[in-house]
């Protein structure tokens, strides 16, 4: 996968991007719209989806791996 740990990707239109693998730590994902992405293993750890539009496939997905702030931005249940 890639790399983008800490990258500054807030408010990119990223519709059907493959994120498989990919390290997104520390990654500024707020308002981002991710519809038809898929973020299979991606590392979040401290990443903010604040705002993001991701489908609810995705979000359940993230929600099962995501801690402490990032969870809280992914609107966690």
């Amino acid at each position: 996968g890639s790399n983008f740990a800490g990258a500054d990707l807030s408010d990119v239109l990223m519709d059907r991007a493959d994120f498989t693998g990919t390290n997104l730590s520390g990654t500024n994902l707020s308002g981002v719209v991710a519809n038809g992405s898929s973020f299979a293993k991606a590392e979040i750890e401290g990443a903010d989806f604040t705002g993001a539009l991701l489908d609810r496939d995705d979000q359940i997905t993230l929600c099962r791996k995501a801690k402490g702030e990032t969870r809280l931005s992914l609107d966690c249940p």
